[in-house]
C-alpha cells in the first residue's frame, strides 16, 4: 500500500538547500524509488517560499520551482502508466491545452482568440487517434 508523505517548511528548506543537509535529498530519492505519494501542502510552500524571498534567496525559490517540477513530472508519469501507449502519446497534444486553461482559469491569463478553435482540433485528433479500431497489419504485395 503506498503512502502519502506530506513534506513540511522543516524537510522542504532542508531539499531546497541541500548543501547544509544532503541526506534529506537521499531521503527523498528513497521515497520516490519507493513509489510513495510526496506531496507539499501550500502553507509549507508559502511560509518557506516568504522565508527565502525575506533572505533574498532567489537561487532557493528556484530550487523550489524544480522540486515542484520533479514532483508534478513523477506523478504525471505515475497517472499514466497504466495506459495504452496510444492514448498517452496522444494525450501528450493536449498538455498545452491543459496548461493555458488551467493558467486562465486560475491565474487570469488572457487567452487568444485562436485558443478555442485550436483545442477543439487538437482535442479531436487525440479522439479520433485514441478512439481508433486497429487494424490487422498490411500484407506485403
Amino acid at each position: 500500500m503506498r503512502r502519502v508523505v506530506l513534506l513540511d517548511t522543516g524537510p522542504l528548506g532542508k531539499i531546497v538547500n541541500q548543501r547544509k543537509s544532503p541526506e534529506v535529498g537521499e531521503w527523498l530519492d528513497r521515497l520516490v524509488d519507493a513509489g510513495e505519494e510526496v506531496l507539499v501542502p501550500e502553507i509549507a510552500d508559502y511560509e518557506l517560499r516568504r522565508g527565502l524571498l525575506r533572505l533574498n534567496d532567489l537561487t532557493g525559490v528556484k530550487r523550489l520551482d524544480d522540486l515542484y517540477s520533479v514532483i508534478g513530472y513523477v506523478l504525471w508519469n505515475r497517472a499514466l502508466s497504466g495506459l495504452p501507449a496510444a492514448v498517452v502519446g496522444a494525450s501528450l497534444y493536449a498538455q498545452p491545452i491543459l496548461g493555458a486553461g488551467l493558467s486562465w482559469l486560475l491565474l487570469r491569463d488572457p487567452l487568444p482568440p485562436t485558443f478555442v478553435p485550436g483545442a477543439v482540433l487538437v482535442l479531436a485528433g487525440v479522439y479520433i487517434a485514441s478512439s481508433a479500431r486497429r487494424r490487422a497489419p498490411a500484407v506485403p504485395l
